[in-house]
């Protein structure tokens, strides 16, 4: 329940699917501060052909766990069934790892401050509105990504040091 909340925190969902229902203090966190719509489909998740075509298509996910590709499963059934559209321009599925980012409960990252005030709830004020120069909707968001999620491997947080160091030198 914890980490749910946590992960919806730096999230920010829209959409949530369940594989079961929610605890009732976790469908009102989603509910009311995201406005979240929540789907429990079960047989989304246990959709034994949409496993078999995932590993068909995407033969680096061999690997994974089984809750992962559940979950992989689950969105995906959704998506076809939902969106009554050809998912063929998905190229590429990357699995996220908890473990990778430092981990921040919703109380730490209110307190913060780090993409929305105390005081308002708006941006203004947060540490993103005070370092936001991006000049693209996609800059934005990723720096949005950036802050909410921090990396814990360095040689990520080496990488953007370097960018960021090679774009204060030059003219752009």
């Amino acid at each position: 329940d914890d980490f749910l909340t946590s992960e919806g925190a730096a999230f920010s969902p829209s959409e949530l699917i369940a594989y079961e229902q929610l605890t009732e203090s976790s469908a009102e966190y989603f509910t009311s501060k995201f406005r979240t719509l929540i789907t429990v489909s079960k047989s989304d998740f246990e959709n034994d052909s949409v496993t078999a075509a995932l590993y068909r298509r995407f033969p680096h996910i061999t690997g994974q766990s089984p809750l992962a590709m559940r979950a992989v499963t689950g969105l995906m059934s959704y998506l076809v069934r939902t969106q009554k559209q050809d998912m063929s321009y998905m190229k590429k599925l990357d699995f996220y790892d908890k473990e990778a980012f430092l981990q921040m409960d919703a109380n730490t990252r209110r307190s913060l401050e780090i993409s929305e005030s105390m005081r308002t709830g708006d941006k203004r004020g947060s540490l993103l509105w005070a370092i936001d120069k991006t000049s693209t909707a996609m800059g934005a968001r990723l720096l949005k990504k950036f802050l909410d999620k921090p990396s814990m491997n360095c040689s990520v947080i080496q990488k953007r040091l370097t960018g960021v160091r090679e774009l204060l030198s030059s003219d752009v």
